[in-house]
């Protein structure tokens, strides 16, 4: 699917300072198994937020080192699977703590770690209308995560991330799908109005078969029908699923995040599109590749272009 492919002005990403690092969640391993574990992970700690500290507070900090100078967004799309409450929604809060203007069209989704790349094509159909669109993207997952899964809590940053979008020429290509037999084994039913889980869990297994089943031939395909692209920044939750989508698709992914900041889910690739930003790779506009997959199975892909941008990473 084409539109029109957003230009990317700022993107600030925020973390809470408090840490935990991988041998403190791992305690239960000897020395061995724990350099085995740490190199298939590649995660030297995690950020997670205090007992005050809500999916809100992370976007607001984002959203005020973002907004100095675009304080005329129009729209703003909030992407979340832990927003503080059911009701009144995440982007009210947002909007109500920083008094943003009234007319401002506030639009939420419930997402895992593919809800960025969803939201970036929603974005793309709202600058039709729009000047100024940001695309908010928070995880607070600590909050809710069984410890039982320590694969998730070892692995796990909270964040949240803000990219502000303007109009561009240039076009974007989309594709989402999604693999749904299995939707209830991935993970819990985390419960809201029907009765589930008040802690959620993933099948880490399942979704690591489903996604080389369903994915590779996804990507090939989208791969082969859209433009060539010189840079792969992809979701990756490890250092050992980094090597296999590699290997499977035959590519080469940027991504230099996990040991620093761990995984940030649905923040991960605003976050290396920081890094990369980072090293110069933006100087000359480039068309580059964004994929990523959520519980589910949901895969999408977009095909963008992309040039230098503000980029910044806080903590608070």
């Amino acid at each position: 699917m084409q539109s029109m492919c957003p230009k990317i002005k700022k993107i600030y990403v925020a973390f809470p300072k408090n840490t935990r690092t991988y041998e403190e969640d791992m305690p239960h391993l000897d020395a061995k198994k724990l350099k085995i574990a740490k190199e298939n992970i590649g995660v030297n700690k995690r950020y997670i937020t205090d007992e005050s500290t809500y999916a809100s507070d992370l976007c607001i900090a984002a959203l005020k080192e973002a907004l100095k100078g675009d304080e005329d967004i129009e729209a703003m799309i909030v992407v979340s699977l832990t927003p503080d409450y059911l009701v009144p929604k995440l982007s009210s809060i947002i909007s109500n703590k920083l008094n943003l203007n009234h007319n401002i069209l506030l639009i939420d989704m419930i997402a895992y770690c593919s809800g960025f790349i969803t939201a970036l094509f929603q974005a793309s159909l709202l600058l039709e209308h729009y000047k100024k669109v940001a695309v908010v993207c928070v995880d607070a997952q600590s909050k809710v995560q069984d410890p039982k899964d320590t694969m998730m809590v070892s692995i796990a940053s909270d964040s949240a991330s803000v990219v502000i979008l303007e109009p561009s020429n240039e076009k974007m290509y989309f594709s989402e799908e999604g693999y749904l037999e299995n939707v209830f084994d991935m993970s819990c039913s985390y419960g809201i109005m029907k009765e589930g889980d008040k802690l959620f869990f993933t099948n880490h297994n399942l979704v690591f078969k489903e996604y080389f089943k369903y994915f590779i031939p996804f990507f090939i395909k989208f791969q082969s029908d859209t433009p060539k692209t010189e840079l792969n920044i992809f979701h990756i939750p490890s250092s050992f699923f980094k090597k296999c989508v590699e290997r499977e698709c035959k590519i080469k992914i940027f991504h230099k995040s996990l040991a620093d900041f761990a995984c940030p889910y649905i923040n991960d690739i605003p976050l290396n599109l920081i890094l990369a930003n980072n090293e110069n790779m933006f100087t000359n506009t480039k068309r580059i590749m964004l994929a990523s997959h959520g519980t589910g199975m949901t895969i999408n892909a977009a095909n963008i272009s992309i040039e230098g941008f503000e980029g910044k990473i806080i903590f608070i």
